[in-house]
């Protein structure tokens, strides 16, 4: 209801004193209602808001039904209107705009017969042999100063302009050329006057001189070296890209002599089938804005080429094109290659003469009237604003509108009476069938208060009677309820009591438990690692035993032939083939036992150091591919009898400052778990061992190609005591030892990634 009566216009001051006296009397009694210290929100209220709703739920669908009945009138007369008026403006505008294409044709013809006219009269000039061997017109020798520079410039003032290059060759034949040239003055004159839009007229010649009209200094305005022959007034005219001789339009360009932007009609000369120059009229887009295109509060025009180039185009065309994003380059691209809102209507009415489209112009809609002009295909357009083809039936609307707001006003006004008036009716009936109730309640409140024992005397004969009975019921049961739950509530605190002191018994063994376990694992994690360097220890000794037996039995050789040697040379009895060759069987035991020894101390040397790393955990400087490589050495008995190759990849230069010790353990650990449970029924596999450095991170990636983990065992992998091979000798504490090892004495971390079959990825991260 509030909204309908926002959309009336109040006309006069008595309306508005209407409406606020009725919406306060309204408001302010519902204030009363809901702020009644004995019911908030009670029957009372509930069936005045009851009634308030399905009042204004009947009122606001008349309204409805009337208002949609009047809406649906007007925009069906709004529509009809809209209609009748895009009718007339196509009419209308299809009419102005091919008119406007007339009047452009005349202007066309005019400027090219006015060119076709200055093309002939230059061919006679040229052609003329009496002009030609004269010099009393115009002679060069007083007329012009040669500069330093190769340029030449006159000495008088003539009402053309003269202008020559640097690069153009000067010589007689040329000057003689220029001479001619001369005589145009008497023809450039009128021939602009009798035009009005045009701005210029000209002569370029192929040697590079321009006679140009009306006078302007184009030392100034030209770089003294500028090609003119190579520019767009001059080149399009040529033999090469004019072979039919014809005369042409140039697309819109810069005017080197700083008239703005303009458009020029351009025709080849020819002398005995010899190209000799151009002539050209000048047409500004400032006159065709002026003269020919419209720009006002409607809409506007433009004009294109038959390639939709732009010819003219007002301030409002190059910001609804361009969004004033407008340069020269652009100036010579096609519309249809550029992406505006033109576009898409461009590319339908390409192939079309004339028309009327609608289209969707920077979120408004437009309508454009277009016309092609007969001979050059030149596209003259009527761009037309809708909002003011529709002003007519947007007044209509607003008419429309004021009419509906009065007739809502007027049946407002004795319906809010009638509402407030059955509003206070049902509120007397209500209070008197509600004043026992209200009663009621107040014995209730007290008997909330504490006294459960309040004697209720309320009497009635209805419906309220029996809720009165009820209620004493109640009280009673209340009553005794209480007794049972007071007898409850002390033997509830006994054993609460008695259930608290096992409680705390309880927590002191638990305690003493958790305390033992944490020993317990202690213990286990240190029997682990004793384990692993007992394995060590094996595994070292294992080894050293093969090149310390062949080491011995190198030796004893050695010793034998010595000894037989010995006896030969002492009996004089030893030829020079038995010392040549035992000469050479010395050597080679001698080397063989040399290489096992070193060998032998190499691996004692690996062993002490990697033993002493993992007993003591110090702190030191060393190169990881290094140690690396002596921890696997020192694992080679266990690992030579499989077929898992054990790849390292990482740099040879990454020399660390940490805890050797943890690094042999975690790699240990992770090559044993990978033998374990990767291969354990796989026969050949790949592990690789992989390290870079980031931004002072070594990051550790070791990877094995075996069986995987699942995916239901691999949150619990790092785990104490999780193992699935146990029944094979398995702790489960190797995991959780490279877990601790990293997370707490490396400060580091350590993710697992694995796929059922498919091996497993451990990305370590540690800080350096």
């Amino acid at each position: 209801m509030l909204l309908i009566l926002l959309r009336i216009p109040s006309d006069n001051k008595s309306n508005i004193i209407l409406y606020y006296f009725l919406f306060i009397t309204y408001f302010k009694r519902v204030e009363s209602i809901m702020n009644n210290k004995k019911l908030k929100f009670g029957i009372k209220n509930k069936a005045l808001l009851l009634f308030s709703v399905i009042f204004i739920i009947f009122i606001m669908i008349t309204i409805y039904i009337g208002l949609s009945t009047l809406y649906k009138v007007k925009k069906s007369t709004i529509e009809t209107g809209n209609k009748i008026l895009i009718n007339q403006s196509k009419e209308y505008y299809s009419k102005y705009t091919n008119s406007q294409k007339e009047i452009l044709n005349i202007l066309i013809k005019n400027i090219e017969a006015d060119v076709y006219n200055l093309q002939d009269f230059t061919k006679k000039l040229y052609l003329n042999k009496k002009i030609i061997d004269t010099k009393k017109y115009w002679n060069h020798k007083e007329h012009l100063i040669h500069l330093p520079n190769n340029q030449l410039t006159e000495k008088t003032t003539d009402i053309s302009t003269l202008w020559t290059p640097t690069w153009m060759t000067v010589n007689e034949k040329v000057l003689t050329k220029i001479e001619i040239s001369s005589y145009l003055n008497e023809y450039f004159e009128p021939l602009l006057k009798r035009n009005k839009n045009t701005v210029a007229n000209y002569f370029l010649g192929t040697e590079g001189f321009l006679r140009y009209y009306p006078r302007v200094d184009m030392l100034e305005l030209f770089p003294p070296d500028f090609r003119t022959i190579d520019d767009i007034y001059f080149l399009p005219a040529t033999p090469k890209f004019n072979p039919e001789k014809k005369l042409l339009w140039t697309p819109l360009y810069n005017d080197p002599a700083e008239q703005g932007l303009m458009i020029s009609a351009i025709a080849p000369v020819y002398i005995k089938e010899k190209f000799i120059g151009v002539v050209g009229t000048d047409l500004t887009l400032n006159n065709l804005v002026k003269n020919y295109i419209n720009e006002n509060k409607q809409g506007y025009s433009l004009l294109l080429d038959n390639n939709f180039k732009p010819i003219a185009l007002p301030k409002k065309a190059i910001n609804d094109i361009y969004k004033d994003k407008i340069n020269s380059e652009l100036l010579t691209k096609s519309l249809l290659d550029y992406n505006s809102d033109f576009k898409e209507i461009f590319n339908k009415i390409k192939k079309t003469k004339n028309g009327f489209k609608k289209m969707v112009l920077n979120k408004k809609v437009v309508y454009i009237s277009y016309s092609k002009l007969d001979k050059l295909g030149w596209i003259y357009i009527d761009v037309l604003y809708e909002n003011e083809i529709f002003k007519v039936t947007e007044i209509l609307s607003n008419n429309i509108d004021s009419i509906i707001n009065q007739l809502v006003k007027n049946f407002l006004v004795p319906t809010i009476l009638c509402f407030l008036f059955f509003i206070f009716l049902i509120s007397l009936l209500i209070n008197r069938f509600l004043e026992p109730i209200i009663k009621l309640s107040d014995v209730t409140k007290v008997i909330a208060i504490g006294d459960i024992e309040k004697e209720i005397t309320l009497k009635s004969r209805d419906e309220i009677g029996i809720l009165i009975s009820n209620f004493k019921v109640m009280q009673k049961s209340i009553i005794k309820q209480q007794k049972k739950l007071k007898r409850f509530n002390n033997t509830l605190q006994e054993k609460i009591y008695e259930r608290t002191q096992e409680l705390e018994e309880s927590n002191d063994e638990l305690e003493q438990t958790i305390t033992n376990l944490k020993i317990t694992q202690d213990k286990l994690i240190e029997s682990e690692k004793m384990a692993s360097l007992g394995n060590l220890v094996a595994g070292v000794a294992h080894e050293i035993n093969t090149p310390v037996g062949i080491g011995i039995t190198g030796i004893t050789h050695f010793l034998s032939i010595n000894e037989s040697i010995k006896k030969k040379y002492e009996s004089d009895n030893m030829s020079q083939e038995e010392f040549e060759n035992y000469l050479k069987v010395s050597n080679d035991l001698a080397n063989m036992i040399n290489m096992n020894l070193v060998r032998t101390a190499h691996l004692v040397k690996s062993f002490k150091r990697i033993a002493i790393d993992q007993t003591n955990e110090e702190k030191r400087k060393f190169n990881l591919k290094e140690y690396i490589e002596e921890v696997l050495l020192s694992l080679n008995n266990i690992t030579k009898k499989t077929n898992i190759t054990i790849n390292l990849k990482m740099s040879d230069d990454i020399v660390i400052n940490s805890y050797p010790g943890f690094y042999s353990q975690i790699i240990t650990n992770l090559i044993i778990n990978s033998l374990r449970h990767g291969f354990n029924d796989k026969h050949i596999g790949d592990i690789t061992i992989e390290a870079n450095i980031k931004e002072k991170t070594l990051l550790l990636l070791y990877s094995d190609n075996g069986k995987g983990i699942s995916k239901e065992n691999l949150p619990k992998i790092f785990e104490p005591f999780y193992t699935t091979n146990r029944e094979k000798g398995g702790t489960g504490l190797g995991l959780n030892i490279i877990y601790n090892i990293i997370t707490n004495n490396l400060n580091g971390s350590i993710l697992c990634t694995s796929k059922n079959q498919k091996g497993v990825l451990f990305e370590i991260k540690l800080s350096i």
